[in-house]
């Protein structure tokens, strides 16, 4: 049922929970000592430009053959290398979610991907890259964390950082099936 159901009678209610009671108790069984967590990464645009500058090897590649270019090639080419890095950005950022979520299957059991939301409605300076919801078993949560620790450690200069939510009753899990 959607959040909020209100019935008129309680008999109505009665008379669904009778309907629908192999679904339901499926339903809770399934979602049984679950918990719901929500995962937000956020990306600092000059952070991620510089370290894709530094790191990037399409981007160190082009730096380095355009220092031995003739001069009016140079100024072509420069131009070229901005358009790659911009465009080596945007490929790192959204190949985020993959890495994540490669990185931590071991301790979810299903996963959500919500869409991003923008800075006028998370008022950040970092722009939203990844919104995800994860059902993990209750027993899991803390090795969850400590995951999403190391990977904060390990993304972090790339220019992101981990917004954690969580426990939450299953809700976004609930639906399905």
């Amino acid at each position: 049922m959607s959040f909020c159901t209100i019935f008129q009678k309680e008999d109505n209610l009665k008379s669904l929970l009778n309907e629908q009671y192999d679904v339901i108790f499926e339903k809770l069984n399934r979602l049984k000592e679950k918990q719901e967590w929500n995962v937000k990464i956020y990306s600092y645009t000059e952070q991620a430009f510089s370290y894709v500058i530094k790191n990037n090897p399409t981007v160190l590649e082009l730096r380095e053959n355009i220092s031995t270019m003739p001069k009016g090639k140079q100024f072509i080419m420069k131009k070229r290398l901005n358009q790659l890095i911009s465009d080596e950005v945007e490929k790192e950022q959204s190949q985020r979610w993959q890495q994540v979520e490669q990185k931590l299957k071991s301790f979810f059991e299903e996963a959500k991907l919500r869409g991003n939301w923008g800075r006028e409605i998370t008022e950040r300076q970092d722009e939203m890259i990844v919104n995800c919801d994860f059902l993990i078993n209750k027993y899991k949560s803390e090795l969850f964390l400590n995951k999403i620790h190391d990977l904060e450690e390990e993304f972090a200069e790339a220019g992101c950082t981990f917004q954690v939510s969580g426990p939450w009753p299953p809700y976004h899990f609930s639906k399905e099936k």
